[in-house]
């Protein structure tokens, strides 16, 4: 989870924590959302299906979604 918060810390430039909901961001929208599973993508060497992107809420979520894919 911690490397997560950083990924995300650095991406909204803002302070976050697993609470955090994606749509609490100012300027937040469909484009930003995603942007960021793109970035994630890169990150850990992974992809996410339409499902899964349109389905994470909240950064609990990608990081359910993450485990899910032994990361």
């Amino acid at each position: 989870m911690e490397k997560l918060i950083e990924v995300l810390k650095e991406f909204f430039k803002v302070e976050l924590d697993e609470n955090t909901k994606l749509g609490d961001f100012d300027k937040w929208d469909s484009l930003g959302h995603l942007n960021l599973f793109m970035k994630l993508e890169e990150v850990y060497n992974v992809s996410f299906s339409i499902d899964e992107i349109m389905g994470a809420k909240t950064i609990k979520d990608i990081h359910q979604l993450l485990k899910s894919k032994n990361v």
